[in-house]
């Protein structure tokens, strides 16, 4: 117990050193909005979406948000954040429901043993499960 505790402080220190160089040197070699939105999305990620993940299903759309996030960061950093870096997360947002449902359907069963509460895997045949999965492809065609 000892290690495990040990390693977990070290990891924890790690990632908050990653976090702030990374958010740190958008900010100074790129602009703000880059370090804003990066800065955002990691909050996102490590408070809200990871917890949420042993919580409720609801965690895969918060999981599209943060996986769509990253493409408008290069963007912000390279330019001014215009319109079509919106129209870019908001397609990728859209798109990892369908790809994440079919990525993981032959996982759910992983899922659930590790205590994740995955859409894929609290409601497998569910007419909510097909639907959002058929929702989000048709959103996409």
């Amino acid at each position: 117990m000892r290690l495990t505790h040990s390693l977990t402080h070290s990891l924890d220190r790690t990632a908050a050193v990653a976090g702030t160089a990374g958010v740190g040197s958008l900010y100074c070699l790129a602009n703000p909005v880059a370090a804003a939105l990066a800065l955002s999305n990691l909050v996102l990620y490590t408070a809200i979406y990871t917890p949420m993940k042993q919580q409720r299903p609801l965690n895969t759309y918060v999981g599209a948000i943060v996986g769509a996030v990253p493409p408008m960061i290069g963007w912000a950093a390279c330019s001014p954040l215009a319109p079509g870096a919106w129209v870019l997360g908001g397609l990728l947002a859209v798109w990892q429901i369908p790809h994440f449902m079919a990525l993981s359907w032959s996982l759910k069963d992983d899922y659930a043993r590790g205590g994740f509460k995955m859409l894929i895997n609290v409601e497998p045949e569910s007419v909510r499960t097909r639907t959002n999965a058929q929702t989000h492809a048709h959103q996409r065609a």
